[in-house]
């Protein structure tokens, strides 16, 4: 049959080689260059990242066509499929691993060395895309842009499908032959892909379930298999497929034309929110498959994609994923900044310079068997073990800020330190993270005073809970990270209804003072309706006037409500950029302060209101603590007051207990009001 793969021998060492494709090499180069381009400069490329799905298809599709010839040659080993993927896999892995370990160490903070080192042992254990997944649903996950290893969660999906995919095939094959593992494929695929499905549904609010939030469905999309082996699974079921056939030799050109046309529309053209619930990669990933399956047989677009230069780059593809991400995170680390123009080719031309060592000096000869496996196992396990041994010490040692100096280390301390609730004292209540305060155990009904918001309410729970200690008073927090304390709109439906039912829930508390602690939205903020309906940008008088309904609804409620102001506010990390300016240069570029005029610009507005609002509801102005007439400054008698970028930080909740206490005092002094609804 025309376009039938010849069968090949299978070598009893090194396996089944299926026939060298150039265009699938080229394949790989258009992938790993969308992924750089964007990673370098988003703008140029939006959706380049899904050249990460690229990988996944042409992965699928050639590990599988190996697996059903030794299958059906009766030389299936699954012990050599396992050294296959190490030889391919961990040398390069290793290289990077240590590299970038050595270059944390020299230049690190030492929260951001302890992060780094749990992404190693992670990534050692092929589970980062668990670990990532974990850390991203923390509502204080520090930016992508300090995590040199974020990338290998690709390689934590490949490996956990080919732990199970081998030996599932295996039998599949046993029972059935082609055929069996076919439709076997396909229907693991098909679940996969519906749960891919539900999952962007629910991400896009599509769907909404008090069982899992939009921000969970949407990280668990991204990095865990169960969403993402369809697309090894597409590549998978294509090899099975096409062992026994390839398309009529006039449709191959015209098919690849267009699964051309298709993939540069997906990564560049096409917006993934017009095709929701289809997850993004989908037409990226048909694209793929087409591609491949029209590539079996000679047409001008495989030509095309079997070029010297594409293929050039597909061959070294590896490496270049491997490095690029680290170049770019170390440099900009290091740069406390975006790389410009100059610093950005620099960039890429030390990726390509590695990446091309790495390919010739690494993987070329693990993979080609010039290392007999005994050794080869030997080297891997020892490097292992060292870089991981490197990467438990600077965990166990808390990132070693012994290697800092004392003036970095001021800083350096306060980076991702906020207030963590005790184990003992953390629940749910209702949507919210509730914590118990001033008192042991998890009793609601027990507490006083709630502290509601999101993360802008949870800044002020160590400030609030030793005022409570000495008073005898207990207290709740109750935060919804992300979402502002109105009901009318907010940043998505799953707030809208979270907030309202929060309201409601509080009014039924036996507590009698609530404090609302929250972000102040910008112009820049962007809302949706309780429907789900985009509404833009809010005005402030909007905004505020939503906020006065809540205030209306607590006070109606029998509630004495204490409202925190807006804090003076950068949009930069001050104490990572601090301490790293002092490690670097010797001294601080960057003012710790702004001048009072640029937040008059800000909150001016606000401000007003909240003069207005005081005459009824209790206020606390952080900016009468941190501003005056000319400046407001973000360190106050020597300590810092923001551990990022908006956030006040525990160090500083000192200042702020006598203001809580004033304000505590002042709202059991306020007669309740009725509502205004």
């Amino acid at each position: 049959m025309e376009g039938v793969p010849q069968r090949r021998p299978v070598d009893p060492v090194a396996g089944y080689r299926p026939r060298y494709r150039a265009d699938i090499d080229g394949l790989r180069a258009i992938a790993v260059l969308a992924v750089i381009l964007y990673h370098f400069r988003e703008s140029a490329l939006p959706r380049g990242f899904l050249g990460v799905d690229v990988f996944f298809v042409i992965s699928g599709f050639l590990i599988t066509l190996i697996l059903v010839r030794e299958s059906e040659a009766d030389d299936y080993s699954i012990a050599r499929f396992y050294e296959r993927r190490i030889r391919r896999i961990m040398p390069a892995l290793l290289a990077v691993l240590i590299a970038t370990t050595a270059v944390v160490w020299l230049i690190y903070l030492s929260a951001d060395a302890r992060a780094h080192a749990a992404s190693v042992l992670a990534t050692l254990a092929f589970v980062s895309n668990l670990y990532f997944w974990r850390d991203s649903a923390n509502y204080f996950f520090e930016a992508a842009t300090t995590k040199p290893l974020l990338h290998t969660w690709t390689l934590g999906i490949e490996e956990q499908f080919y732990i199970l995919f081998p030996v599932l095939l295996l039998v599949l094959m046993k029972l059935g032959g082609r055929r069996a593992a076919w439709w076997g494929v396909t229907g693991i695929s098909a679940v996969s892909f519906g749960l891919a499905v539900a999952s962007e549904a629910i991400a896009r609010e599509l769907i909404l379930t008090p069982l899992w939030s939009a921000r969970n469905a949407d990280l668990a999309a991204f990095y865990l298999l169960p969403m993402r082996a369809w697309e090894l699974g597409l590549g998978a079921g294509l090899a099975i497929w096409s062992v026994s056939s390839s398309p009529v030799g006039r449709f191959r050109t015209p098919l690849a034309v267009g699964a051309l046309v298709l993939l540069a529309a997906s990564l560049g053209l096409l917006e993934p929110s017009a095709y929701a619930p289809l997850p993004p990669a989908t037409f990226a990933c048909l694209a793929t498959a087409g591609l491949i399956w029209a590539g079996a047989g000679d047409n001008r677009i495989a030509q095309v994609l079997g070029a010297r230069p594409l293929v050039a780059v597909g061959l070294v593809s590896y490496s270049l994923y491997l490095w690029h991400w680290p170049i770019y995170v170390l440099g900009r680390y290091y740069l406390i900044r975006e790389p410009g123009a100059v610093e950005a080719i620099a960039m890429l031309a030390l990726t390509a310079m590695l990446a091309t060592l790495s390919w010739r000096f690494i993987e070329r000869p693990f993979r080609g068997r010039r290392i007999p496996t005994p050794r080869m196992l030997a080297i891997v396990a020892t490097l292992a073990l060292a870089v991981g041994t490197a990467a438990f010490a600077i965990r166990a040692s808390d990132g070693a800020p012994g290697r800092l100096s004392p003036a970095v280390a001021r800083y350096d301390r306060l980076i991702g330190r906020h207030y963590e609730c005790p184990e003992a004292s953390a629940f749910l209540f209702d949507r919210f993270n509730a914590c118990l305060l001033a008192a042991p155990g998890r009793d609601i009904a027990s507490a006083e005073v709630v502290l509601f918001g999101n993360s802008h309410a949870q800044m002020y729970t160590a400030a609030l809970e030793k005022v409570l200690a000495r008073r005898g008073q207990t207290g709740v927090l109750l935060t919804r990270g992300g979402c502002f304390p109105v009901s009318d709109f907010n940043v998505n439906r799953e707030c809208v209804a979270a907030i309202d039912d929060g309201i409601e829930a509080i009014s039924r508390l036996p507590a009698t003072t609530v404090i609302i602690g929250t972000t102040w939205p910008n112009a820049q903020s962007e809302f949706v309706d309780a429907a789900g309906r985009e509404i833009g940008p809010v005005s402030s008088t909007r905004y505020l006037a939503a906020i006065q309904r809540t205030l209306d609804r607590l006070e109606g409620d029998g509630k004495r409500v204490v409202l925190m102001g807006p804090v003076p506010w950068p949009g930069y990390n001050v104490a990572s950029v601090a301490a790293r300016e002092l490690a670097y240069k010797g001294r601080l570029e960057t003012p710790l302060a702004q001048p009072r005029a640029v937040y008059d610009a800000r909150f001016g507005a606000i401000e007003e209101w909240l003069d207005d609002v005081a005459s009824r509801t209790t206020v606390v102005r952080p900016s009468r603590l941190l501003c005056d007439l000319r400046t407001c400054s973000y360190e106050l008698h020597g300590k810092l007051a923001l551990y990022d970028q908006s956030h006040l930080s525990v160090s500083i909740m000192p200042e702020f207990e006598p203001l809580l206490a004033a304000a505590l005092d002042e709202a059991q002094r306020r007669p309740l009001r009725e509502a205004v609804r």
